[in-house]
């Protein structure tokens, strides 16, 4: 889930209430800061759940692409 329009919705409107109520900027700032440290939270478990066990671990090595056969010359005449 994509939280970006929700926390900027919440960020217009801890503004509006700093413009309104001077004395909450201290209480709307620590809320806020609340919200985000769990929002961040929240995406990070959310990208740690899709990532699969082989996506964690460095890559096999491939094997050697097949070469093409040497073609066998025919014996010179005398």
């Amino acid at each position: 889930m994509n939280y970006d329009p929700l926390i900027a919705l919440i960020s217009i409107v801890f503004g509006i209430l700093v413009i309104v109520f001077e004395g909450l900027l201290r209480y709307i700032v620590g809320i806020f800061f609340i919200l985000l440290g769990i929002w961040f939270i929240m995406e990070w478990l959310r990208k740690r759940e899709t990532t699969t066990p082989t996506q964690m671990q460095p890559p096999r090595e491939q094997p050697a692409p097949p070469q093409a056969p040497v073609e066998q010359m025919p014996p010179e005449q005398k």
